[in-house]
Formats: C-alpha cells, structure tokens, sequence
C-alpha cells in the first residue's frame, strides 16, 4: 500500500513539474503563433536531432560507466544512462543549466553510491569537458586565424 501510494505521488509530482514547465514555457505567448511555425518545420531534421541527443547521454553515460569502475563501482551501463538522462534533463530545465550534476550526484546516492565519490566523479567529469571544450576551441580559433 506504501508503495501504490508513493507511486500516485510521484505520478502527480511529475504531472506538476511538466504543467508548470510548460506554463513557464508558453506563459505570455501567442501559441497560434506558434502553432504556424510549427507548421513550417521540417520534420526530417528532429530525427537526427533526437539520434545526436542519444548519442550525447549515450556517450556521457560510458564515461560515466568507465569511472566508476576505476573507482571499484560496478554500475550496470542502463543504470549510467539512467543518470545520464537524468543530468541532462535537469540540465535543460534549469536556469544556466545548474541543475543536472546535482540531481545526477542524488540519483548516484540513491542507487547505493557514495554521495562523495559521485560528487568526485561529477566534477572530474566536467573538468575534462571543459578543458576539452576550451582546448578545441582555442585549436579551432588557431585554424581560423591562419
């Protein structure tokens, strides 16, 4: 009974979070409007788009993955994806995209891993995006200038 209870709970909780999304999103704005720019999208581009996005959490939750197992956690690859699914969404709903390795560091916890070591993982995780972000950017930039 508990567990039906927490289960309606967490339904209507979500619903909440999505209603209030949504109103956040489309709150002051004419939606025929939108509705006719909707219409003039081309539709074949969202299915790569939606394949780029599977191979970004896909690719983060290796990593993910493969850190952990350095560290003598043995995480299935689905439950690293789950987290990565995770960060990325919070990252999206979330004012400068703040959200998503706190959430991702909670569900690590909530699954049995160390709140430390997830924290150490999440910020080894970013330290190397950045840096290779940056070290890219500045190859890039170097590209173009000559």
């Amino acid at each position: 009974m508990e567990n039906k209870k927490k289960m309606i709970f967490n339904v209507l909780f979500l619903f909440l979070v999505f209603a209030a999304t949504l109103y956040g999103v489309f709150h002051g704005e004419d939606l025929s409007e939108i509705a006719e720019i909707l219409k003039t999208v081309n539709l074949y581009w969202l299915f790569p788009g939606v394949v780029c996005v599977i191979i970004f959490i896909w690719g983060e939750s290796i990593i993910i993955f493969y850190m952990m197992h350095t560290l003598g956690i043995h995480l299935k690859k689905w439950k690293c994806f789950l987290f990565s699914s995770v960060g990325f969404f919070f990252s999206c709903i979330t004012p400068s995209a703040s959200g998503g390795q706190p959430m991702q560091i909670y569900c690590m916890s909530r699954q049995g891993v160390d709140a430390g070591i997830a924290g150490a993982t999440m910020i080894q995780k970013f330290i190397v995006w950045q840096s290779t972000l940056t070290l890219s950017s500045f190859i890039f930039l170097y590209h173009r200038v000559i």
